[in-house]
């Protein structure tokens, strides 16, 4: 399970592990999570607009 932290983490090893994905993003809590499965995009909804593509 993720570690609680204050950034943006995705899974790995089918959940076991997770790997920090935050990069530059700064952080900000999102309001709302949204994923677009037809383009894998996450879009994160807060104090702005993020989207992340895998």
């Amino acid at each position: 399970m993720p570690m609680g932290g204050t950034g943006l983490e995705e899974p790995a090893n089918g959940g076991k592990t997770w790997q920090d994905i935050t990069g530059d993003r700064p952080y900000c809590k999102p309001l709302i999570l949204r994923f677009n499965p037809a383009t894998r995009e996450l879009w994160a909804g807060g104090v702005g607009l993020f989207k992340l593509k895998q």
